[in-house]
């Protein structure tokens, strides 16, 4: 699968799946690799074929954007690893994110029952 290369927060196939599932999996305490994505992949909210390497160069965008922070944690396995963490402003960009789907929803229950909601 290709990955978008643009940047976090530009519409890109990164910002509308990936994005939103990989602070949301931080937010809840998913911090290591295979488990973390594994839980990623498995959590509906991404396209099937959606793989390992896909995850951890939206991590890196996201660390470039301060969307997330990573350290190394060499007491974890033969290879060191990158443990991720999310950091205020990704908390902000996911709480955007769910506004915004908010919002849609309201949009389309309104549209649903033929109102504007008062707008």
């Amino acid at each position: 699968m290709e990955c978008d290369e643009k940047r976090a927060g530009d519409g890109s196939y990164t910002d509308r799946f990936l994005q939103p599932a990989v602070l949301l999996a931080l937010l809840l305490g998913k911090q290591r690799g295979f488990m973390r994505d594994r839980d990623i992949s498995e959590s509906g909210m991404i396209p099937k074929g959606t793989g390992r390497a896909d995850i951890c160069r939206a991590l890196r965008r996201m660390e470039a954007a301060g969307l997330v922070v990573s350290r190394p944690d060499a007491g974890y396995g033969a290879k060191p690893e990158r443990v991720y963490a999310i950091t205020d402003r990704g908390v902000d960009r996911l709480e955007e994110l769910r506004s915004a789907l908010e919002e849609n929803r309201i949009n389309e229950n309104d549209a649903a029952k033929g109102t504007d909601g008062g707008r």
